[in-house]
């Protein structure tokens, strides 16, 4: 059976919206980061639930990057990814290879995804890296809003790192 959000979880989260755009300006809130204390608390779920809402506006460009590099779930990305074709791109090999070159494969619609992509067990290194920061400038330039779900704070400091890099948390 399709899993279909109930109108009332679908409404909250256009309640997360104009909370988040009420604080802050739209401008300012470009890319936002989801992170949970511990593993299983839906910091995930919510994530992708905001990426989904906000592309349902048919003039935005909405990217869902899976940063989970200890823990990488190929299965995100090839259930969003569902009938697209082309090359597998990664969070993981846009940071190991040049960012410039690659662009992240389109989800469905106006949403794309870019999952984890191979286990890596230094992820702290790579999200302090001048690559990062780049491939973070190149998607903002790119997108209209960029969300990014990420590995909990409990046991994952990159989490830690990659919130001083979001515009929310």
């Amino acid at each position: 059976a399709k899993l279909v959000p109930t109108v009332f979880a679908a409404e909250q989260y256009q309640v997360l919206k104009a909370k988040l755009w009420t604080r802050y300006s739209e401008k300012d809130m470009k890319v936002v980061l989801f992170v949970g204390t511990t593993s299983g608390s839906g910091a995930s779920t919510t994530a992708s639930n905001y990426a989904a809402m906000l592309a349902q506006d048919a003039q935005v460009k909405v990217l869902l990057i899976d940063a989970n590099l200890r823990t990488p779930r190929p299965e995100v990305g090839k259930r969003l990814r569902a009938g697209e074709k082309g090359p597998d791109v990664s969070l993981a090999g846009l940071l190991e290879a040049d960012s410039s070159t690659v662009y992240p494969a389109p989800g469905p619609g106006n949403l794309y995804v870019l999952p984890s992509g191979t286990k890596c067990m230094a992820p702290l290194t790579l999200f302090q890296s001048e690559a990062f920061d780049q491939f973070l400038q190149t998607v903002r330039e790119r997108f209209d809003h960029v969300v990014i779900d990420c590995p909990p704070l409990q046991g994952f400091p990159e989490s830690i790192v990659l919130s001083r890099k979001a515009d929310g948390v």
